[in-house]
């Protein structure tokens, strides 16, 4: 790898963490500050659900790779495999809390974390473009699953939940309606 390369990643994810920062602080500015900042019985219980389930999925992802590795069956590189199962679990994880009303806290703002999955959505739509862009988008090579695609996973993880929230959200608006 190039000095300019390592310079360009450093900068970028610099600029996701503070990009990142503001957002969560300009979300902190919208709450109501006369109501609690804490999840409530119900809302702890479900997280603790969503945990659960995104841990076993974890667990059975990483039992497949196990078998799939001892039956010499090389489908995809190492490490992208160990990333692909922490963004699985992780996608799992936040779509049963979505689904559960466990995600966000009692007052927390869900524009400001609508606002943050599209601030992931761009921060990583832009570099899978670019990459598109220089004919650098290959996904499989080799026979494997490998390259630049943990920007697409990271796009793919936000949209879907991005999507989710959206429509938990529609649907609890259409019952608060009802």
């Amino acid at each position: 790898m190039s000095i300019a390369y390592l310079i360009g990643m450093a900068v970028g994810i610099a600029a996701a963490i503070a990009l990142v920062v503001v957002a969560v602080k300009r979300g902190e500015r919208y709450q109501d500050k006369n109501r609690p900042s804490e999840y409530d019985e119900r809302q702890k219980a479900a997280r603790g659900r969503a945990f659960q389930v995104g841990f076993f999925t974890l667990l059975g992802y990483n039992g497949l790779c196990c078998l799939l590795d001892a039956a010499e069956v090389r489908w995809c590189e190492p490490m992208n495999a160990t990333v692909l199962g922490i963004f699985l679990s992780a996608t799992v994880f936040v779509v049963t809390a979505i689904r559960l009303d466990a995600y966000l806290k009692m007052n927390e703002n869900l524009k400001s974390t609508i606002w943050l999955w599209v601030l992931i959505l761009i921060c990583n739509g832009v570099p899978m473009v670019m990459h598109g862009l220089d004919g650098e988008l290959f996904w499989y090579r080799n026979g494997m699953l490998g390259g630049n695609w943990t920007n697409a996973l990271c796009f793919a993880m936000a949209a879907v939940a991005l999507g989710v929230q959206l429509a938990h959200s529609w649907a609890q608006r259409k019952e608060d309606a009802e």
